[in-house]
């Protein structure tokens, strides 16, 4: 048996000539500062790591308590070989962090890991106090000032956009800017402008304003163009002011549509497809972006008409707007027998008539 050079014990397992529980309380797993100083931003929550700005995840408390681990871990010498545990409690001046206020907090740090395998885990034990400052990071300050980047300009190709459009574009763009900024600060609207039949979103970031850009041409068949300004200079660096130009095609829902010859109905346009009627057989039909790039809407009506008889492959109906009998051949078109009287559309394009069950 050996003899452990702290305590004398006699043992048959010596660690750096000492007996476990000496070697435990002689090699501590890490040595951390006495103090830190820890700075977030009081809107994201960010905090300033290594010179960067890192966003973390929980609520105030919890990003608080992130923010100080990972600092206070950079900045230790760390001598154990792993850590199995790191964890932090809040000894004093906690209830000064949901007020976002300059606070001194007395925290306490508990690891647990190794050093040597053959000791096996122990813990350590240690008080910092921690210097906790609000400071707007860099892309809060920017919104907060209206700083403004960028100016997606949504419109479309020979029309004005219509009420419906404008809703359901802001509709998606809120929810998509909604989930952007949950991992960047910057993705918010500084304003929001209707102008020449279009919309116009002014924008911190042009990183935001090429992502919606990319989201309505992949969405709803859109066209986009950038141009850029120059605005200024900056340590010598031009500052430059982006303008995304948005262009809708000239088509939208309830638009007829010709394509090799073929007339079809627009019922909606999302997900990079544009969803018809095939007016000619009465079905419905997805149309994908290439088979619509080169579509313009036509002009035509819509009459009401009554069904007066159907047989042999055709139908007999009589115009409601000024009473004529109208014959059309059936037997292309996938629509249910009908019913003598039943009330139905003609659609009129041209010198083309179809009929669509109302």
């Amino acid at each position: 048996m050996d003899f452990c050079i702290i305590c004398g014990r006699k043992t048959d397992e010596l660690y750096d000539n000492m007996c476990r529980d000496c070697y435990i309380k002689n090699r501590a797993l890490i040595e951390m500062p006495r103090e830190v100083d820890v700075i977030m931003c009081p809107v994201c929550l960010a905090y300033r790591y290594r010179g960067k700005w890192m966003r973390g995840e929980g609520g105030v408390t919890e990003r608080v308590k992130e923010a100080i681990g990972k600092l206070l871990l950079a900045k230790s010498n760390i001598y154990a070989k792993a850590i199995k545990d790191f964890q932090l409690q809040i000894l004093r001046g906690g209830e000064r962090i949901p007020e976002f206020k300059s606070a001194t907090l007395l925290v306490k740090a508990y690891v647990l890991g190794y050093t040597d395998p053959r000791v096996g885990n122990y813990s350590n034990e240690c008080e910092v106090i921690v210097h906790l400052k609000w400071k707007y990071c860099p892309s809060c300050l920017k919104v907060k000032i209206g700083k403004e980047e960028a100016v997606v300009q949504i419109r479309a190709m020979g029309r004005k956009l219509s009420e419906r459009e404008k809703e359901r574009i802001a509709n998606s763009l809120e929810r998509l800017i909604g989930e952007m900024y949950q991992t960047d600060p910057e993705a918010v609207v500084l304003d929001y402008t209707e102008e020449e039949g279009g919309m116009d979103i002014k924008l911190p970031s042009k990183r935001v304003a090429r992502v919606i850009a990319t989201y309505l041409q992949r969405e709803y068949l859109a066209t986009v163009k950038e141009t850029f300004k120059v605005v200024g200079r900056d340590k010598g660096r031009e500052k430059t002011r982006e303008t995304i130009s948005v262009r809708l095609p000239n088509f939208t829902m309830g638009d007829i549509i010709e394509v090799n010859g073929r007339h079809f109905l627009i019922k909606d346009i999302r997900g990079g497809r544009v969803y018809a009627l095939d007016l000619a057989r009465g079905i419905p039909i997805t149309l994908k972006g290439n088979d619509v790039k080169r579509a313009s809407p036509i002009a035509y009506e819509t009459v009401p008409a009554m069904v007066i008889s159907e047989n042999n492959g055709y139908v007999m109906l009589m115009r409601l707007d000024d009473y004529k009998i109208v014959e059309l051949k059936k037997e292309d078109m996938r629509i249910a027998k009908l019913k003598e009287g039943e009330s139905v559309d003609l659609i009129v394009t041209g010198n083309r008539l179809y009929l669509v069950k109302s």
